[in-house]
């Protein structure tokens, strides 16, 4: 009799520590996807005002094509550096042909940097560390080392793919991992 009831305890324990398992599972699963989410809506958020603002800016230089620049601007802000660059330089170059001035052209150029770097490089690291969870200075890193490992399409799915290894790290029993998660943290 104490045998059997050894085993039924036994197995209630080990279905408890399953069922246990299985919700952690589910709330790491979920989190991700909500992560995932936010990064997706704050990434096209941040790209829509990019891309008006650079519009204003356009239209007070007079440069004919401004809807297109602008929806160019929003569709290469989603890849990290080469993106901005390339919605500086397109425009760049319709200025020039359309007015043939390198200095009015030269001050649009700078303009349109200025905007791009004020936003790429400090008002978007910043968004997204308070969103995600995340230290803007880790998201700089990401983009680098996500970047290096795959190129343009780590660079794309770096802040992505370093918020899912953050909520994996949280879930994880290692002090090791937690302390990980914990130098990740905003």
């Amino acid at each position: 009799l104490k045998e059997g009831a050894k085993e039924d305890e036994t197995e209630r324990e080990i279905k408890l520590l399953q069922t246990e398992k299985e919700q952690l599972s589910e709330t790491t699963c979920k989190n991700i996807t909500e992560q995932i989410q936010k990064y997706i809506f704050t990434k096209a958020l941040i790209s829509l005002t990019t891309s008006v603002i650079v519009s204003i800016v356009l239209a007070l230089f007079g440069v004919d094509f401004i809807l297109v620049w602008a929806v160019l601007t929003f569709v290469l802000n989603f890849i990290p550096n080469i993106g901005s660059v390339i919605a500086v330089i397109l425009p760049t170059v319709m200025c020039l042909l359309q007015f043939g001035s390198v200095g009015y052209t030269g001050i649009l150029a700078l303009i349109l940097v200025v905007v791009q770097n004020l936003i790429g490089n400090i008002i978007e690291p910043k968004i997204f560390g308070n969103r995600l969870g995340l230290n803007p200075i880790v998201i700089l890193l990401s983009l680098l080392i996500w970047g290096y490992v795959w190129g343009i399409a780590g660079m794309i799915l770096s802040v992505p793919l370093t918020a899912v290894l953050k909520i994996i790290f949280d879930s994880s029993d290692s002090k090791n991992l937690k302390f990980f998660s914990h130098l990740m943290s905003n």
